[in-house]
Formats: structure tokens, C-alpha cells, sequence
């Protein structure tokens, strides 16, 4: 049985004297992931879930992600872990805690854990490959074609992988 899990870094964000958690979106942030929220959109059909750190910025993107669909914040599912994880392996672990039958979901979180997931997962063993960041509101399509659940050990390698939006710059 297939997955496909589509990760999104939070849009760009403004500084809060408040702390790091209650940083808002910025405008150009809120533009952002309205334009990544369509192409995912254009891109795949609604998604079964949404789960997100309850930080603002990752809260407001999926709201805005929902929005997009014509979907009720409902579907959204926030977890504390995602905001303080920075073991990827464990990103297994919220989204089988959560969507154990779900097939299709967006995980939005912070750097540098949603581009550690991102190589983790389309790095084969001894390729000597570049880490990339992710950018604000960038989003990469991961699919695995067995995966049977969510459990790390079917989702640890990618069958095959798509950068959607915006383009992910490659150093």
C-alpha cells in the first residue's frame, strides 16, 4: 500500500518579542504559503491530514494549506514534538501516533528538521549528496510505494520524490 507524505517548511515569519513559538506569519509569508498551498493544490488532491508544531507561523501556513482546499481547520492536528524534534526518526512516530490508516498527509514544521527529513529520506546509502535547506513555505513531495504504515522503517527511503514549490535552491 502507498503513503505519500508532503512536507512543508513554515512561510517566512516575523520576530516576536513574545519568543520564537508566537512568531506570526509576515505578509510576504501569508503570500507565500498561499502560493505553495495552490500548487500543492493544482499539484495532489486534498489531503486526509494536516499536522503541524502549534507554533503561529506552522499553525497559520496549515490553516492557510486548509483553507485553500476549502477545508475546516478540523482536518489540522497540531503536536508540541514537531516544534521541538530533532530527531528525524521520530517525526515516524507523531504521524503513526495520529494517522495510523491515513494514506496522504502534509507535515508542516521548522528548519532544520523538515530538510533533515527531506535528506534523510531521498538519500540512498553511500550517495555522497548535498543537504539542502529548505526553504520558507517550500514543500517536497515524498512517495513510498510500500509502505504499509508510518512506522520509521517504511518510510525511512522514498520510492520517489518531487520538489514542488518554490524550487528548492541547490548549493
Amino acid at each position: 500500500m502507498a503513503k505519500d507524505l508532503f512536507i512543508v517548511r513554515h512561510a517566512h515569519a516575523e520576530f516576536s518579542r513574545l519568543g520564537d513559538f508566537f512568531s506570526p506569519l509576515s505578509e510576504i509569508g501569508q503570500m507565500a504559503a498561499k502560493e505553495s498551498a495552490a500548487a500543492l493544490a493544482n499539484y495532489a488532491t486534498p489531503p486526509q491530514a494536516i499536522v503541524c508544531s502549534p507554533a503561529i507561523r506552522a499553525l497559520t501556513t496549515a490553516e492557510i494549506f486548509a483553507a485553500t482546499w476549502g477545508l475546516d481547520n478540523s482536518i489540522i492536528k497540531t503536536d508540541k514534538r514537531i516544534y521541538d524534534l530533532l530527531y528525524i526518526d521520530k517525526f515516524a512516530d507523531v504521524l503513526l501516533e495520529h494517522f495510523p490508516r491515513q494514506q496522504q498527509i502534509v507535515l508542516i514544521g521548522h528548519n532544520p528538521s523538515m530538510s533533515m527529513l527531506y535528506y534523510s529520506c531521498t538519500t540512498l546509502e553511500g550517495e555522497n549528496k548535498v543537504p539542502v535547506a529548505m526553504t520558507p513555505a517550500s514543500m517536497v513531495h515524498l512517495h513510498f510505494d510500500d509502505a504499509t504504515d508510518w512506522r520509521w522503517e517504511s518510510i525511512s527511503k522514498a520510492s520517489s520524490y518531487r520538489e514542488i514549490y518554490p524550487a528548492i535552491p541547490h548549493g
